[in-house]
């Protein structure tokens, strides 16, 4: 993927917000192994995003009260005080500038995501704002305290996650995760005669066959840059670092080549990887396309 610090998010998926994907490592492996393409509501679930609209009939309404909004040096309620000749500003410890108006900036941007959202990633459905929610006296920009409910939601990301959370905290590597994901995919219907066991074999054949698809270097490539982010100490500028030089290095390798010419050529089928198995990729040239 890009360097945009995906390896320091995908490991740390639901944390911002105490979401349930926090407690299923699976969520940001299946993302960055697969290709799986998350949804509204995986997005939601995971904290990718933070609001959710009903519907994109709305989109324009919000756009609209965006483009007027002020600016963050305009969003202000209190005056500024009247200052005596001579007397100096008030500053803060660190030395800067005083701002009264720093508690209100901002209110207003959120009052108009509440209005026009149904829900925010926290899992928190906003009720919709009426003159009951608000005093005469309190001006609305700041006055947020709108009493949310809670409903039960689902993501089909974070359900497949916590459905193999097993693998995915037993195994330590990319080849250890793929060879449980093909005994679940080919094991014995028969010895497995439920309805939810068929329903978790048929996942993990599609997580194979996404797997199988990518070049094996890549995918050892990806594991390894996932593993690093996920580290404590670990920042987004220095995930970035790890994703630009593996971007980089991998751009100038025979799998990048191999897919151009496969994906311009509109073939069906798999390119011609450097490696046929994650088997045969060398750890020590994967971390040489990561640090070099």
């Amino acid at each position: 993927f890009d360097p945009i610090g995906l390896s320091f998010v995908l490991p740390r998926l639901g944390w911002e917000f105490r979401q349930v994907s926090a407690d299923y490592p699976g969520c940001g492996l299946l993302l960055a192994l697969t290709g799986m393409e998350a949804d509204s509501s995986d997005m939601m679930e995971t904290g990718l995003a933070t609001h959710m609209l009903d519907s994109p009939k709305i989109l324009s309404g919000l756009e609209r009260e965006l483009m007027d909004l002020e600016s963050w040096e305009q969003q202000a309620i209190l005056q500024k005080p009247i200052k005596a000749h001579m007397q100096e500003e008030l500053t803060s410890p660190t030395g800067a500038t005083y701002d009264r108006n720093k508690p209100y900036r901002g209110q207003k941007l959120a009052h108009i995501l509440q209005n026009y959202c149904a829900y925010h990633a926290s899992g928190k459905d906003i009720l919709p704002t009426n003159e009951d929610f608000f005093h005469e006296h309190i001006d609305p920009t700041t006055d947020l305290d709108q009493t949310p409910i809670i409903k039960e939601r689902n993501s089909t990301l974070v359900n497949y996650a916590a459905s193999f959370d097993e693998i995915f905290r037993q195994e330590r590597s990319v080849i250890g995760l793929l060879e449980r994901f093909r005994q679940v995919a080919y094991r014995d219907p028969e010895e497995y005669p439920e309805e939810s066991e068929k329903e978790a074999q048929e996942v993990a054949k599609d997580v194979v066959a996404r797997m199988e698809k990518q070049s094996p270097l890549s995918l050892a490539v990806t594991d390894q840059l996932l593993r690093a982010g996920a580290r404590a100490g670990e920042t987004v500028e220095s995930c970035m670092v790890r994703e630009y030089n593996a971007q980089l290095n991998m751009m100038k390798g025979a799998d990048f080549e191999a897919w151009g010419q496969h994906a311009s050529s509109g073939r069906d089928g798999i390119p011609l990887w450097k490696y046929k198995t994650l088997q045969e990729v060398p750890p020590d040239e994967v971390l040489e396309i990561i640090q070099k």
